[in-house]
């Protein structure tokens, strides 16, 4: 039998095709971390084929990045060898770091090793974003800043976050979502018996810092779309965080004389807009702003006639109501409210309220986007530490 003859360069072509398999079925054993979690993104999702390059750690970042990958991109997460601080979170179990980093790939690199450090910049050579969250000057002072990748990809979208912008007297200064919002002013409205008290929700990190980037960043690939050019976006996020009271904002505009008060007076000063504590301990949230609502509700609890037509930031108003309210448990007035249009509902527990929305069996996050363009699958998990190293640094 002859013997098969193949050029050295054939010979080498298929040992690297063969290479390349070994590494994707390796890769595929690795942790929770299956061949099809890694390669396999519904192809009709609007960002798919973008690839995104996340140097981003704790929650604005991953946030934003989360929301590109569940809109169809591939997101390779690069992690120092220490990883990202939310796999190590006391108390939590890798919980938080599993809701933000579902579906992503992981690249565990030492920034200040060169050969290492080449080997990403080869990478980001072949991404269409780039997300960082470093101190503004620590990119480039790694070599990975907005000007090294668009050296080589000039239509590159870089994102870079940080609570004050990459410029000004206050883009050193270091903080977390409290110190963002005091600086705006935000946390002087949370204010309690002993002072300001700080919400329980991150309000900087996801409304100045997640959603603005993620909006950005699919704004820049529609502009490149249209023309081809790259982008670089600073997102400060002390700069979005206005944007959650514009009623607020317009009554306290400089260009007004009289003192601020609370815009609309949705701050619970008024009966129309207050929640309300019923015969059982429970409570009733109500909104009734519109006359037609307002008047619907005094005439379902009973208010004396008299009292409906008052100010509604009167306080003998809000007391009337107040024992109204305190005279059935929060069941009874829901079922006397059904199908009324009052504007009034159960203050329910967090417990309650995540339930109707998250699946037991995984740990998804409701985000918003549109169900035709949310890849929500329960099979994609959070990536091992440094499983995609062999693949994408190989």
């Amino acid at each position: 039998m002859d013997r098969m003859h193949l050029d050295p360069e054939k010979l080498t072509t298929i040992l690297l095709d063969l290479k390349r398999v070994r590494q994707l079925f390796d890769v595929a054993d690795r942790d929770n971390n299956n061949l099809m979690n890694q390669i396999d993104i519904r192809e009709d999702l609007p960002l798919a084929g973008i690839r995104v390059v996340d140097f981003s750690g704790l929650l604005p970042g991953p946030l934003a990045t989360l929301m590109l990958r569940r809109a169809g991109a591939e997101v390779i997460k690069i992690e120092s060898p220490g990883g990202d601080a939310m796999r190590t979170l006391p108390d939590d179990g890798g919980r938080l770091f599993s809701i933000l980093n579902r579906g992503k790939r992981s690249v565990c690199v030492d920034l200040k090793d060169a050969r290492q450090k080449t080997k990403v910049i080869d990478l980001l050579a072949g991404a269409d974003v780039v997300v960082e969250q470093f101190r503004p000057g620590v990119a480039d002072k790694l070599g990975i800043g907005y000007a090294d990748c668009r050296k080589r990809r000039d239509d590159i979208v870089y994102c870079s976050i940080s609570g004050f912008g990459q410029s000004g007297p206050m883009r050193g200064f270091a903080g977390h979502d409290i110190n963002y919002l005091a600086h705006t002013g935000m946390l002087d409205l949370f204010a309690g018996v002993d002072g300001p008290v700080p919400p329980p929700m991150l309000l900087a990190d996801v409304i100045g810092g997640a959603y603005p980037a993620f909006n950005n960043i699919v704004l820049a690939l529609y502009k490149r779309l249209r023309n081809g050019a790259g982008s670089y976006i600073d997102i400060a996020m002390t700069n979005g965080l206005h944007a959650l009271n514009v009623p607020l904002v317009a009554q306290t505009h400089p260009s007004r004389e009289s003192e601020p008060q609370s815009a609309l007076q949705l701050d619970g000063s008024t009966a129309r807009y207050r929640c309300y504590c019923c015969a059982d301990g429970g409570w009733i949230a109500v909104g009734a702003l519109e006359e037609k609502f307002w008047r619907r509700l005094c005439q379902l609890i009973e208010l004396n006639d008299g009292y409906g037509s008052k100010n509604a930031a009167d306080p003998q108003l809000i007391k009337a109501v107040a024992e109204r309210f305190h005279l059935k448990s929060r069941h009874e007035w829901l079922q006397l409210f059904a199908g009324e249009d009052v504007c009034c509902n159960a203050v329910r527990d967090f417990a309650d309220g995540l339930a109707e929305v998250v699946d037991a069996r995984d740990t998804s996050l409701e985000l918003p986007l549109a169900a035709q363009f949310d890849d929500d699958e329960i099979d994609h998990k959070a990536p091992a530490l440094g499983e995609g190293n062999r693949e994408f640094l190989a």
